[in-house]
């Protein structure tokens, strides 16, 4: 279910110290929440990397760490996925504004990550799906109208708590063997699917769905799935070890 409006209540209290209390929390959860997530995703663009290295597919620049390209690669991700508002495991964007109605504070938050609202989890849920903001008798519609129609003629508190971790060798969170091999066999089959497809000449932006749809429908045949099974058995003898932090 797509939420028109991710929001929270802080029920009996308009009292700003009480409120930061809470959002308190709520950071020390999100801080915990990104960290996790972004060395993961660091983790995973460090092996996808080191294994493009072992197979010759990218050279690897002299005097640079794969951690070092890693690093650049992701923050550049987070970068346009925060600054587009992607919704996408990348983009590490948390906005607040706090609004109060009556005895309650009412937070609504612009955070595309559905990772990073379980930071919110001890707070009461007050979400406005699309059904419900369709319902001109729902309550919580009801309400959030108000409430935009009280903020009209100013802005309400805004707070950003987005949290951009360090990057921490300790924390890497590296895919297993399994998934990485399954990963690059998938991935490399499907590009010589796309070239298949495209011939002689690039695929046109607008074509390019079609043949991706195209490139797995050819995945999922028998002579597809028997290739796929080839290409791991292949990279079985080439990526042979499971990774960790002292390989970078």
């Amino acid at each position: 279910m797509i939420n028109i409006i991710n929001g929270y209540c802080i029920r009996g209290t308009t009292d700003l110290q009480l409120v930061e209390m809470e959002l308190n929390k709520t950071r020390k959860k999100l801080k915990e929440i990104s960290d996790r997530q972004y060395h993961l995703l660091l983790g995973e663009e460090a092996a996808f990397l080191y294994d493009c290295v072992a197979l010759n597919y990218i050279n690897q620049k002299e005097g640079e760490r794969i951690l070092d390209a890693a690093i650049g690669n992701v923050k550049a991700r987070i970068q346009r996925a925060m600054d587009s508002g992607t919704a996408n495991k990348y983009n590490l964007g948390v906005f607040v504004h706090i609004m109060t109605f009556e005895n309650d504070t009412y937070l609504k938050l612009i955070c595309p990550n559905e990772h990073l609202l379980k930071a919110f989890g001890h707070l009461a849920p007050y979400s406005l799906s699309e059904s419900e903001c369709n319902d001109q008798h729902n309550k919580k519609n009801i309400l959030w109208q108000k409430l935009h129609a009280l903020y009209a003629s100013y802005t309400p508190i805004a707070l950003n708590m987005t949290y951009l971790p360090e990057p921490d060798t300790d924390k890497l969170v590296f895919p297993s063997k399994s998934e990485r091999i399954d990963k690059m066999a998938r991935h490399s089959l499907l590009n010589r699917y796309l070239s298949v497809l495209a011939g002689s000449s690039q695929i046109p932006p607008f074509r390019l769905h079609e043949c991706l749809d195209q490139a797995y429908e050819m995945l999922m045949t028998e002579e597809g799935k028997a290739e796929l099974k080839e290409r791991k058995d292949k990279l079985e003898r080439i990526i042979t070890s499971e990774l960790n932090k002292d390989l970078f």
